[in-house]
């Protein structure tokens, strides 16, 4: 059916084709109700979406009325139905189907019917007509329930399992046909596909079933191609879905984006020296030992796809189970979505690939993460709020908040930051909730950058574990296990800000300190810790890579990677700042440049209660705590442990 002629448009969240809702702007349905009969008026009330009050209001998309209040958290079930207490897709809020009023009476249901010239018809129909209406009914929707629930499997649409041919436009036919159908599951059986670009639509569930491959084709161009003003032409990855919603990946099987053609893994990528000459080591930054030629990488990329799997502006999306494997880019990226959930999934890069990261999510809203085991060569989790981001695709220019984060029960590493929030953000990302995850052989730990005018706020980190590393090679990151920035990365915005940000039962075992550095226009704000461990372990890459910070993406080159001493807790440039409950133990420090226990500079509002620990065993002039330039510090420690510069009462 085609537009309803009312409102002249095909219903939001239906595919073209599929039976439609008929729509009435200015029908109502009364009910009253007595004892007996189906229902009680309880129940009746909770279907009107209110508590009190016979009426309901029905009509097309966008007419006034009541609408029963939405769940915040949404769960796609495959076929298309959402999960017992998640948020219906769009339709089950935008329409009712044509009303019929309903008045019961004597055990029995009247329906009256009030049109639009105040029209009144009304019919008393007796119990057992009452069963025959409902159940005509249930068998007029019948059909519409049956085709979400179909199965298409992509062998009957000619995709060949041989591990050679190209099969991107057999599995393609079989989502379309799952879409035209009202929406299921495209079933992928045990074998190797080999495909170039595929999209997923509208209620459709790709289910890779176990032993299935979906291997990324080594010729580039079986990728579909785009171009973006100012950067060229690139090509899609796998998996491109745009403006869909109720979608899911799911099953037990893989897609390996076969990365190998894509690197040459011979050649490391160089260090650019004009960015080192500020560092301790100068030029020998991270130089690797005689005869290494690789060390941690990264390698040099070729051409190659971009983002392996994307969804860009869908609502409702699910991926579940499925291992991603082998990205040549950044592997699942959320652009722009709404209702996201990712459970269960493994997702392992080459750590010495560029770029590929692991779950990217920009812009999105009501995201939940849990129960992941991610190992990436880049960030393994990105949260971020880009409207766009240099030549990448899947970006739309909306500006709208990142939101709603939570993620849970994870295992993480990276040649990069294990989670990182912020960089070059255009928009604000707030709301982010992240427990019991294991950061563990990662670069950085968690990391906080803001280098643009979108700002970072309400972020917590609860009963997490981090262990971290210096390393060769172009990496950013130094070691650190929380790394949180705010300073200029870009002219001519007005540069946002971090603020209140919260850390609860962290354990760290790191080879560099805790690096919290604001700036004097963007300082941070409301940073609390609250029983925190850090054990400082000596590096055998001090001497190449020890004794610097890396605020990478700064505003040149002498404020973006340069020497410093270390303490084991740095904090410039904060306005309200807690550290209770910190432990910390020096494991064998011989490094020259490591420090104080904990240093704050610049600040407003500093509190700190049992804190247990020294400044660097080694260094001799080292103290517990070093406060310099600034206002109202409270430091349960005896005065003879800590040294104050230029700190003011009020």
């Amino acid at each position: 059916m085609g537009p309803h002629p009312q409102n002249g448009r095909q219903h939001a969240g239906l595919p073209a084709g599929a039976a439609q809702p008929i729509f009435c702007r200015r029908w109502r349905l009364r009910g009253h109700h007595t004892q007996g009969g189906v229902g009680t008026q309880r129940e009746m009330a909770a279907l009107a979406g209110r508590q009190r009050g016979p009426v309901v209001r029905v009509g097309a998309a966008g007419s006034h009325r009541r609408r029963p209040k939405r769940s915040p958290k949404s769960r796609f079930r495959p076929g298309g139905a959402p999960a017992a207490g998640g948020r219906a897709p769009r339709l089950a809020h935008r329409a009712m189907p044509h009303p019929v009023a309903a008045r019961r009476q004597n055990h029995g249901l009247r329906l009256e019917l009030t049109g639009p010239r105040s029209g009144r018809a009304s019919a008393f129909l007796n119990p057992p007509a009452v069963s025959c209406l409902l159940l005509a009914l249930s068998l007029l929707l019948l059909p519409a329930a049956g085709a979400l629930a179909q199965t298409y499997s992509v062998r009957d649409y000619g995709a060949l399992a041989d591990g050679k041919t190209l099969v991107t436009a057999a599995i393609q036919r079989a989502i379309d046909a799952c879409n035209r159908g009202g929406g299921g599951t495209v079933e992928v059986p045990a074998g190797t596909y080999i495909v170039g670009t595929i999209a997923l639509k509208t209620n459709v569930n790709l289910h890779l079933g176990s032993g299935a491959v979906l291997r990324g084709s080594a010729n580039l161009d079986d990728y579909l191609a785009y171009t973006l003003p100012g950067y060229g032409r690139n090509r899609y990855g796998i998996l491109y879905t745009a403006n869909a919603a109720n979608v899911a990946l799911t099953g037990h099987g893989t897609i390996d984006g076969n990365n190998g053609v894509f690197y040459d893994f011979d050649q490391a990528k160089k260090l650019d020296t004009a960015a080192t000459r500020y560092t301790r080591q100068r030029g020998n930054f991270r130089r690797l030992p005689a005869g290494e030629d690789i060390g941690d990488g990264p390698v040099v990329p070729k051409d190659r796809p971009r983002q392996m799997v994307i969804f860009s502006q869908c609502v409702n999306v699910r991926v579940a189970d499925v291992s991603l494997l082998n990205s040549p880019f950044w592997t699942l990226h959320f652009a722009d979505c709404d209702a996201v959930n990712v459970d269960g999934i493994r997702l392992w890069t080459n750590f010495l690939v560029p770029n590929a990261d692991g779950i990217d999510v920009t812009s999105s809203r009501n995201v939940t993460i849990e129960n992941c085991d991610i190992r990436a060569g880049d960030d393994a989790l990105a949260i971020t709020g880009y409207d766009h981001h240099f030549e990448l695709p899947g970006f739309t220019g909306v500006r709208h908040a990142c939101e709603n984060i939570n993620v849970s029960n994870c295992n993480l590493q990276s040649y990069s930051s294990g989670i990182r929030i912020g960089f070059l953000d255009q928009n604000v990302v707030r709301n982010v909730n992240v427990s019991n995850c294991n950061i563990t052989n990662s670069t950085r730990g968690i990391g906080i950058f803001l280098r643009d005018e979108g700002s970072l706020e309400n972020l917590t980190f609860t009963n997490i574990r981090i262990e971290t590393k210096l390393r060769t090679g172009d990496w950013w990151g130094n070691g650190e296990p929380i790394h949180i920035s705010a300073v200029r990365g870009k002219e001519n915005v007005r540069l946002g800000h971090i603020r209140n940000v919260t850390f609860t039962n962290v354990s760290c075992r790191a080879e560099n300190g805790i690096l919290l550095y604001g700036s004097a226009e963007s300082p941070l704000q409301d940073i609390t810790f609250n029983n925190l461990k850090l054990e400082f372990v000596d590096s055998p890459l001090n001497d190449v890579a020890g004794g610097n910070v890396d605020l990478r993406g700064a505003l040149g080159a002498p404020t973006s990677l340069f020497a410093r001493d270390i303490p084991a807790f740095l904090a410039e440039h904060v306005h309200g700042l807690i550290l209770t409950d910190f432990k910390l133990d020096w494991t064998k420090p011989r490094a020259t440049f490591l420090t104080n226990g904990v240093e704050v500079n610049h600040f407003k509002n500093v509190r700190i209660g049992h804190f247990v620990g020294t400044g660097a065993p080694n260094n001799l002039t080292a103290r517990p705590v070093v406060l310099r330039d600034g206002t109202a510090a409270t430091v349960d420690r005896p005065k003879a442990d800590v040294q104050r510069r230029d700190v003011r009462s009020r």
